[in-house]
């Protein structure tokens, strides 16, 4: 997986990158200090940080009843507004586009996957 391809990047490329993995909550109580937390390291220059979602109606909705028409996707999102309660997501899907997506709508897809599903990647 993801960390087996960082560590050959590290071995290979003489890099060193660490990678991370977290839950939604080990950013804060409330959504609001969550994605707040995550819109800060994203702001550094040396952080990427993507999100492992459990994807479904082409990103605009999410409800919890799970078919095969779901699968889980990684995606990027390049902006975050706790103000409007928006984020946006660079989804490669379909060719790829930029989607404003509610707040509410990531979180419900990133509580469909059962393990962690934010990563951190940093370069020191």
């Amino acid at each position: 997986g993801i960390k087996s391809i960082v560590n050959w990047l590290n071995k290979n490329y003489k890099t060193n990158i660490s990678v991370e993995f977290k839950n939604l909550k080990d950013f804060g109580k409330t959504s609001k200090e969550q994605w707040t937390a995550i819109g800060k390291l994203m702001s550094q220059s040396n952080v990427a940080v993507f999100f492992h979602i459990y994807y479904r109606n082409g990103g605009s909705s999410c409800t919890s009843a799970i078919t095969n028409q779901d699968h889980g996707h990684y995606e990027i999102c390049d902006i975050i507004n706790v103000g409007t309660g928006y984020v946006r997501a660079l989804n490669s899907l379909s060719g790829g586009y930029l989607q404003d997506r509610k707040i509410s709508v990531q979180e419900c897809f990133m509580k469909k996957i059962s393990q962690p599903s934010v990563i951190i990647l940093t370069k020191k």
